[in-house]
């Protein structure tokens, strides 16, 4: 998925300034595109060697890979890594 796509599709489920966002709404769109990106770009799935990291470690390599790369494929993943903290904090927000 390029740049370009990702944002027509947020722009078009989530409105252009994102104002339709909803807990739900950016759950599902995240959803939608995680399935569309992970089973066919292997830069989109984060595989460790050797034993379990940690939480940290594991968003340590992320993060690496993604300057590795420096592609507009990674530019993706982080957006989509971003947005999935984004989600969780309005579902917690919602929860409270």
């Amino acid at each position: 998925m390029t740049l370009g796509e990702l944002r027509a599709r947020a722009y078009e489920r989530l409105g252009e300034h994102l104002e339709h966002t909803t807990p739900e709404r950016l759950r599902a769109f995240l959803d939608e595109i995680e399935a569309e990106v992970r089973p066919h770009d292997p830069r989109a799935v984060l595989e460790l060697g050797g034993p379990t990291p940690s939480f940290e470690e594991a968003e340590r390599e992320f993060f690496a890979r993604v300057l590795r790369s420096a592609e507009e494929p990674s530019f993706v993943a982080l957006w989509l890594m971003a947005a999935e903290l984004w989600a969780a904090s309005l579902e917690e927000r919602g929860a409270e």
